[in-house]
């Protein structure tokens, strides 16, 4: 049975119209977003791959710890330089300190001494025998070393000892060396010498019983 005339049916147009509408994956918003969630992986790979670098380019390998060693030693050690003088100055110091010990109006050599040089200006009353630094204090305003000297009286010509360590020697044995009798045996001095830095270099300004 046929449909009234009313109501015609066109199926050939509609079918055809319906086949033009452009589908869904085919709008531009959705052509975007499938770009923007290809491309957001990737670029989230490429920053992790540089970050990962980064850090292994900041970690420190066992060569670069091996080079820094020895420069770091090196400085340490210019550093401490700086801070002390050389054994060899304190050692220096020390002896020109005891060499200034010295005799005035000794009496001429006789018989009794014949080691005793006669006419002896400038005579020195001690023997340099050696020293052993005991401690060393660094500071700002310079150093103080604590050293031992070891010395033993030179033949004595009779006289006054002055100078150097003569703070440092009894009372009973330079009488002794005054009257013309040498004190026998090894004598042990401590001195506290303290230095000062001045142009690059140290100088010892003053030297003190350390025994004390």
């Amino acid at each position: 049975m046929s449909p009234p005339a009313k109501w015609p049916v066109s199926i050939g147009p509609a079918t055809a119209e319906c086949g033009d509408q452009p589908r869904k994956s085919d709008h531009p918003l959705v052509r975007i977003f499938t770009a923007v969630l290809f491309v957001l992986p990737c670029l989230l790979i490429v920053a992790c791959s540089d970050h990962s670098d980064s850090d292994n380019d900041r970690k420190p390998t066992p060569q670069s710890l091996a080079e820094k060693e020895p420069k770091a030693a090196a400085e340490k050690e210019s550093g401490e330089t700086e801070l002390t003088p050389e054994p060899d100055e304190i050692g220096e110091d020390c002896v020109g300190f005891l060499r200034a010990t010295q005799v005035t109006q000794p009496n001429v050599a006789g018989k009794a001494c014949p080691e005793c040089p006669s006419g002896t200006a400038g005579f020195e009353a001690l023997k340099f025998n050696g020293f052993k630094i005991e401690k060393i204090s660094p500071s700002e305003a310079g150093c103080e070393v604590m050293v031992e000297i070891r010395a033993e009286f030179n033949p004595s010509p009779g006289g006054t000892i002055i100078g150097g360590l003569v703070g440092w020697i009894y009372p009973e044995k330079r009488e002794q060396y005054a009257r013309g009798q040498t004190p026998a045996g090894e004598q042990f001095y401590k001195v506290k010498v303290i230095y000062r830095r001045a142009d690059g270099f140290w100088k010892a300004v003053e030297f003190e019983r350390g025994d004390q």
